[in-house]
C-alpha cells in the first residue's frame, strides 16, 4: 500500500506558490532565425529521420537556444527573453533566482548583468565548495540580488529562500524536475508567497512544451519521461500551424 501526500498536506505552514506566465513576442530578426531553424527541423523529420536521431535532437537543442538568445550560438540578434529579464531586473530591488537548462545562457546573462548587479552563479563548472559559498552569499548578503544557475545543477540540494521570485527562462522536459528547481525557494524558511515567472514566446517551442506539460498535469500527476515529452514536442512542431 502506497500513500501519497501532497507537499501542502505535509508542510501546511509554507506560504503559497503561484505561477505567472508572461507572453513575449520575438522581434523580426530573431523570428527569422528561429523560423529558419524550425524549417530545418521539419525537413529532417519529413525526410524520415527518427525522432531520437542525433541530428534531430541537436537541431531541437539549437532551436531551444535560439528561442532563448541567438547570441549563445554566436549569432548577433535581439532576444525577447533577455530583453524581458533585464527589464524585469531593472524594475525591482527584490532578490531574484533565474534558472535555465543551458549553461551558455547563464554565462551570457552573467556577462550582461554582473557589471550592474552583484550576483552569484551556480552551474556544473563550479566546485561543491564554490556552490556552497554562492548559496551562502545569496542567502546572507543583502547586496547580492541575483542568483543564476542551471536546472541540472542548482535545481536540487540548495536552499534559496532569501528570494521569493524565481524565473524559469526555459524549462526541462518534465514538471517534476522544474518543480524541484522551484522548491529551492518554496521550502522551510520561506516567509513569502513564491512567484514563479514563466516567460513564454508566442508561436514557439515554449508554447508547445507548455501545452504538453499542462495537458499531462491535467490528466495525471505522474512522471512524464523526458524522451516522451521530446517526441510530443517534435510531433507538434512538424504539424502545419
Amino acid at each position: 500500500l502506497v500513500i501519497s501526500r501532497t507537499k501542502k498536506a505535509v508542510l501546511p505552514y509554507l506560504p503559497d506558490k503561484y505561477h505567472r506566465p508572461i507572453l513575449l513576442e520575438m522581434k523580426p530578426d530573431q523570428r527569422k532565425l528561429y523560423d529558419s531553424m524550425e524549417d530545418e527541423l521539419s525537413i529532417l523529420l519529413d525526410s524520415g529521420e527518427p525522432l531520437w536521431a542525433p541530428s534531430v535532437l541537436a537541431t531541437l537543442t539549437r532551436l531551444r537556444q535560439l528561442n532563448l538568445d541567438p547570441k549563445i550560438l554566436g549569432v548577433t540578434s535581439s532576444s525577447a527573453k533577455t530583453d524581458f529579464l533585464v527589464e524585469l531586473i531593472e524594475g525591482t530591488n527584490d532578490k531574484i533566482v533565474i534558472f535555465s537548462c543551458f549553461e551558455k545562457y547563464i554565462h551570457l546573462l552573467q556577462l550582461i548583468l554582473q557589471e550592474i548587479y552583484p550576483l552569484v552563479v551556480i552551474t556544473g563548472q563550479k566546485t561543491t565548495d564554490q556552490r556552497a559559498e554562492a548559496v551562502k552569499r545569496f542567502q546572507n548578503d543583502d547586496e547580492v540580488r541575483l542568483c543564476l544557475g542551471t536546472i541540472q545543477t542548482m535545481g536540487e540540494g540548495v536552499t534559496l529562500t532569501a528570494s521569493s521570485n524565481v524565473i524559469l527562462a526555459d524549462r526541462w522536459w518534465n514538471d517534476p524536475t522544474n518543480d524541484q528547481a522551484i522548491d529551492r525557494l518554496h521550502r522551510i524558511g520561506q516567509k513569502n508567497a513564491v512567484q514563479v515567472i514563466l516567460p513564454i514566446i508566442q508561436d514557439s517551442i515554449d508554447e508547445t512544451l507548455d501545452q504538453i506539460l499542462q495537458r499531462k498535469s491535467d490528466a495525471s500527476k505522474g512522471f512524464l519521461p523526458e524522451s516522451q515529452v521530446r517526441e510530443m514536442v517534435l510531433e507538434d512542431r512538424r504539424r502545419p500551424h
